[in-house]
């Protein structure tokens, strides 16, 4: 009889624990296969541990035909140690369906056999994070009352009183004045550009120097402040040169960012 399901595990060093959510259990050393079953018409999700790295994934979905990314999260802390890739196949002779587990990815981390891993998954991943802005503009609100409705109320009437002396006549009722939000100030940036990247050095050309360096930089090629009062006689308070970046900045460090002594420069 052709099962419907076998797995295979493909990891090249550690054997996997295979359990279902029917309660079965199957042990897959390195390259081996083993069929696991599901009820009729019903979906096979299973949970893949990893004794010797304490680790185990979440509960997976596999009788549907693709591929997925799977983290692996340690059984003591629950911090993410790594990942590998699941794929459900069509089967050959031996299956009609196939779930293949990858290798498991973690890096290169020292201690990561132990399954305990400083810095989480990518901790000695390529990273780079990088923002391009054509343009920023930040206004400034002056929260203020409306004299435009006061300067009209006090219209510099004047009243003649009993003693013949002329008085400046005030509001009645002064909550009627509601505040307003008139521009101040504002600043506008012109090409920002920041951007963070971490790489590594396999052979590094000095012996016993770091191979890991991190990056951050941020550049702003031209900035301008202006006064927004409609009454101000020069709206341009300062403008930077275009003749050059406004701010070119560059911070370098080498080794992990989690060390106690990081080199900057």
């Amino acid at each position: 009889i052709i099962p419907e399901f076998v797995i295979f595990n493909g990891c090249t060093k550690n054997n996997i624990l295979i359990r279902s959510h029917q309660g079965e259990q199957v042990m897959l050393e390195s390259g081996k296969m083993a069929p696991i079953h599901r009820q009729h018409q019903q979906s096979l999700t299973i949970t893949i541990e990893l004794i010797d790295l304490d680790a185990a994934t979440t509960p997976i979905r596999v009788d549907l035909l693709g591929l997925k990314v799977c983290v692996l999260n340690s059984m003591s802390t629950g911090a993410p140690i790594g990942y590998t890739v699941i794929q459900t196949m069509n089967g050959a002779q031996d299956s009609r369906f196939v779930v293949k587990v990858g290798s498991i990815n973690n890096g290169g981390v020292a201690g990561a056999q132990r399954g305990n891993i400083s810095g989480g998954l990518f901790s000695n991943d390529f990273f780079r994070v990088r923002c391009s802005l054509s343009q920023l503009e930040i206004t400034l609100n002056d929260t203020q009352l409306d004299t435009v409705k006061w300067k009209e109320n006090t219209s510099h009437t004047l009243l003649e009183d009993s003693s013949n002396h002329n008085q400046l006549m005030q509001p009645s009722d002064e909550s009627k004045f509601n505040d307003t939000q008139v521009r101040a100030a504002q600043l506008c940036f012109h090409q920002v550009t920041i951007d963070f990247q971490r790489i590594f050095k396999d052979k590094p050309k000095i012996p016993n120097s770091f191979h890991e360096k991190s990056q951050f930089a941020m550049a702003i090629y031209h900035i301008r402040a202006t006064d927004s009062y409609p009454e101000t006689k020069s709206p341009v308070v300062f403008e930077s040169s275009p003749q050059a970046n406004f701010l070119d900045l560059r911070i370098q460090t080498r080794g992990p960012l989690d060390a106690d002594l990081v080199k900057v420069d």
